[in-house]
């Protein structure tokens, strides 16, 4: 419980305040607040690399009762997380809240759940209590609206509601790989590093629109690094969005989508959905080798300087170099600036005076491959 734990945060610094000490230091002294056994607790969520990462796959009326199923799919590990104290969420058609606490012990487990009226929306760890592998935005909008979920990784998001009625809006993005145990497009490479669940109360004839960014890059940003740099290696041609209802449903392209690439080599963009619902969306690819080379050429290796700049940027190769162009992209993914290479040169001047002030990218194309980008600044 909160009470006890923050005693023990307060005690703990008070006790080893100046003073050398260990995460073993802190499981004994926490354990002094509790009757509970934290040594699991520690081996797994401190110990191991890794994340938890839980999420519904069915519920199901079963009497008066409810049968809800969990499943767990850790990111980075392969743990089966055990004693993890945590609730479910049902909702009801006037966003009525009834809680029930659970504990997970397996990788699959179906709980019973009582509940005083019918549910049109489940939810696990719906007031984000757990450090798992989920990050999570809410909203409750009536009327007209346009927001981002910057947690859920959904951006521009116009919903209208109609007559008085209010939408709650639930957005998961689960950092944990998509399933397609129940089924997907023959030929459909799913992501492992990502999906979305969008839920919650959605009054009939709500209708809603949205964007979602991709991006192949190694990058350290929120915004665009590393989100599906295991899918998108050379080019986002093939990449496709699909859906599903429900988890247990099988995976279909979604009917109307607008995939705005920019620049065909950088790997990132927006894709624009027209019909945005209640279900998951993943990301795929159909084209297994655009979806498995990693490595950018040697020669498309560079250094760029300076950074910020204001008129004038300075890229270095490794070694002479011809027969490419390279290329500036905004943050939006838009090409906003071209130059070619002629002649066998280690280093070129690259006029800038044009670009508005901000951050933009840099990539080298070479032989019609994706490339690896610097990030700088125009002042």
């Amino acid at each position: 419980g909160d009470e006890d734990f923050f005693k023990a945060c307060i005690g703990f610094q008070r006790e080893f305040k100046f003073k050398a000490v260990s995460t073993e230091d802190m499981r004994t002294y926490f354990q002094e607040y509790t009757p509970l056994s934290l040594t699991g607790f520690f081996n797994q969520w401190i110990k191991e690399a890794g994340f938890a990462h839980f999420d519904i796959l069915s519920a199901r009326q079963a009497g008066s009762a409810y049968k809800v199923t969990v499943k767990q799919t850790p990111r980075f590990n392969e743990l089966v997380y055990r004693n993890v104290v945590t609730k479910l969420t049902a909702f009801g058609p006037n966003r009525e809240r009834h809680d029930a606490q659970i504990v997970i012990m397996n990788a699959q487990q179906e709980f019973t759940v009582e509940c005083p009226f019918e549910p049109v929306y489940w939810a696990l760890d719906f007031d984000d209590q757990m450090s798992d592998a989920v990050t999570t935005d809410v909203a409750v909008i009536g009327g007209t609206a346009e927001l981002t979920m910057e947690q859920g990784m959904v951006s521009k998001i116009n919903v209208v509601v109609p007559g008085g009625d209010s939408l709650l809006l639930h957005a998961e993005h689960h950092w944990g790989p998509a399933d397609g145990t129940y089924g997907k497009p023959a030929g459909a490479h799913l992501s492992t590093q990502r999906y979305w669940n969008i839920g919650g109360v959605w009054p009939e004839g709500t209708q809603a629109s949205a964007e979602l960014i991709y991006s192949g890059l190694k990058y350290n940003n929120l915004t665009y690094g590393y989100l599906d740099d295991k899918l998108i290696r050379i080019t986002e041609d093939s990449l496709i969005l699909l859906y599903r209802p429900h988890a247990k449903a099988a995976w279909a392209e979604v009917a109307d989508y607008t995939k705005v690439t920019g620049s065909l080599f950088d790997k990132r963009g927006l894709i624009e959905v027209a019909d945005f619902k209640p279900g998951q969306y993943c990301l795929a690819m159909y084209d297994a080798d655009l979806a498995g080379v990693s490595e950018v050429p040697a020669k498309s290796q560079f250094k760029l300087y300076p950074n910020p700049a204001t008129d004038v940027l300075q890229v270095e190769f490794a070694a002479k170099h011809d027969c490419c162009k390279v290329e500036i992209t905004n943050m939006q993914g838009q090409v906003v600036l071209t130059d070619k290479l002629k002649g066998k040169i280690k280093t070129k001047s690259i006029d800038i005076s044009t670009l508005a002030p901000g951050s933009y990218f840099f990539g080298v194309v070479t032989d019609n491959l994706a490339y690896d980008v610097r990030r700088f600044v125009v002042e």
